[in-house]
């Protein structure tokens, strides 16, 4: 765990900004992955519209797709605005750049993606790195403004992100200010809130709120406008070994806003997720179908759009191949590397040297004193470039040139605002 909340969200990674929606997908009939949607009885087959046990509806929120505004008139009964994990995959991104439509676009779980690992080369082929996107990350932050124009007597806004059975809720009370964690746990009822926390907070009116929920290491966490809202220790729950650990249809949509007697408006929604260590990197693995494991992830993969399925899949193999025991001798440290699905790192390491002596450790960066400069001038503001990146492309010998991305450009100036202390 992160013991600093704060420390916690900031090294999170982004899975979805709404204010950069892919709008060349969008255009082509991909859908939008916030809806307004509704609860079925049962969950029926998975579908674009059909998600997790829940169903697009043309009630309730409405969304303005150019603003990526969110507004919702006052209305009786909870109005959901959900998360559906509509990712494209390589594949798909092909139909789309020979300009074919795809079909049935079908969500699948968040998973450990990482968009430094991905790459095309310059012709604009992909790469398809079997190794991004794998493993089920059920660890979620949610994020938005809220604005409240108007509220009725037993008018509630709910923040929610489930994981697997369990669907944690912050409930916030707008005219007292009371903040109320809980959960519903669906083995036992899809219905009953099971109070964790409760807190008194500044949304006690109308007007704006910069609103974060976060369910991350066993603990739930709140912050209003920046500040952390203190549930005096009371926000953290401890699963027992009983309690399922494995995916579930409504993971396909695991975020979510929903109010009732508010007249509100909702945007810059963001999601991000957790980031851990795997117990092997991937990093040196051998990529042939005769390497067992590496047929584990590729099937693995092939089942993100269905939880039950990557379920079966991955928990008799998961202590064979995704678990890694050791013990750290006093004094020694475990290394690991930024790029936690592909790090060479203290995991990977031969000889089963796993750790650093404390000897060997210099110091601790407490600066940034020059980040990358800015670029300025030139036809697009962008400045001239000078030299281009290569790059490697992943698990080849290959190397590839990125036009895109100049690693110098003239002039440039210094980007003042990022020398700064590291927290």
């Amino acid at each position: 765990r992160k013991d600093d909340p704060y420390k916690q969200d900031e090294i999170q990674l982004v899975v979805y900004d709404d204010q950069y929606p892919p709008t060349t997908l969008v255009e082509k009939g991909w859908p939008e992955r916030w809806a307004p949607m509704t609860p079925l009885d049962g969950v029926p087959p998975i579908s674009t519209t059909n998600v997790g046990g829940w169903i697009e509806s043309t009630t309730g929120w409405q969304a303005d797709r150019q603003s990526r505004k969110y507004s919702l008139e006052s209305a009786p009964g909870e109005q959901w605005l959900r998360y559906r994990h509509f990712i494209p995959q390589e594949y798909e991104w092909t139909i789309f750049q020979a300009g074919g439509d795809i079909k049935k676009p079908t969500p699948r779980l968040i998973t450990d993606y990482c968009g430094y690992n991905a790459a095309t080369t310059e012709n604009n082929t992909f790469y398809d790195n079997i190794y991004d996107g794998i493993f089920w990350v059920g660890d979620l932050t949610v994020s938005a403004s809220i604005t409240i124009d108007a509220i009725e007597p037993d008018a509630r806004l709910t923040l929610e992100c489930a994981e697997g059975a369990f669907r944690y809720q912050c409930r916030l009370d707008p005219a007292t200010g009371t903040a109320t964690l809980g959960v519903i746990n669906t083995l036992l009822s899809t219905t009953e809130f099971i109070e964790i926390a409760s807190a008194t907070t500044s949304l006690n009116s109308t007007g704006t709120y910069d609103l974060k929920f976060a369910n991350v290491d066993d603990r739930l966490c709140l912050w209003i406008n920046s500040s952390l809202i203190d549930f005096q220790g009371q926000n953290s729950y401890e699963r027992k070994p009983t309690d399922s650990q494995r995916p579930l249809p409504i993971d396909l949509t695991p975020v979510g806003f929903a109010a009732q007697g508010l007249k509100l408006s909702a945007t810059d929604l963001v999601i991000k997720r957790d980031i851990y260590y795997r117990g092997q990197s991937n990093s040196n693995e051998q990529r042939t179908p005769e390497n067992p494991r590496f047929r584990w992830l590729k099937d693995l993969r092939a089942a993100a759009d269905d939880p039950a399925a990557w379920a079966e899949e991955y928990l008799p193999l998961a202590p064979q191949y995704d678990e890694f025991q050791l013990n750290i001798p006093e004094g020694e440290f475990l290394m690991l590397g930024d790029n936690s699905p592909e790090s060479f790192d203290g995991r990977e390491w031969p000889r089963e040297v796993h750790t650093v002596s404390r000897r060997a450790i210099s110091g601790k960066a407490f600066f940034v004193y020059w980040p990358h400069g800015i670029p300025f001038g030139g036809a697009d503001g962008n400045g001239y470039p000078i030299k281009y990146h290569k790059y490697r492309i992943p698990h080849t010998n290959s190397i590839d040139v990125e036009r895109t991305y100049p690693q110098i450009s003239l002039p440039f100036y210094p980007d003042v605002p990022r020398m700064q202390r590291i927290r």
